[in-house]
């Protein structure tokens, strides 16, 4: 049985990050400075699968206009967050079509015992 995907295994590339930071620099940063997205933001997600969490952000983000971004942009913005929080930049994209994000788990790498 194969190991499930994790945002560990460069599930998002540097294009996403890069555009995911102006999005977040432009929606974001009014209400939620940078150090918001890291630490405690992310750890209660641990474990999950990324459409939760991208589903709330599009749920509820930006504040004055909840879902008023394009589908490709919230996927941008978690590469952004995730990118944040030392996950490893990858070649492929973050993928929000058809479910993938329910497929790829929130992983912080919190073991440093490299178990």
């Amino acid at each position: 049985m194969a190991s499930p995907v994790s945002t560990q295994d460069g599930v998002f590339n540097e294009t996403q990050v890069t555009r995911g930071e102006k999005l977040a620099d432009k929606y974001c940063a009014a209400c939620h400075d940078r150090s918001y997205f890291t630490g405690v933001f992310l750890k209660s997600w641990q474990g999950q699968p990324v459409q939760g969490l991208y589903d709330l952000i599009r749920a509820t983000m930006p504040r004055d206009r909840p879902g008023a971004l394009k589908e490709r942009q919230y996927a941008e913005l978690l590469a952004y967050i995730f990118a944040l929080n030392e996950m490893p930049v990858g070649e492929a994209k973050l993928d929000y079509k058809n479910g993938a994000l329910g497929e790829v788990v929130i992983d912080l790498n919190t073991d440093t015992d490299g178990e």
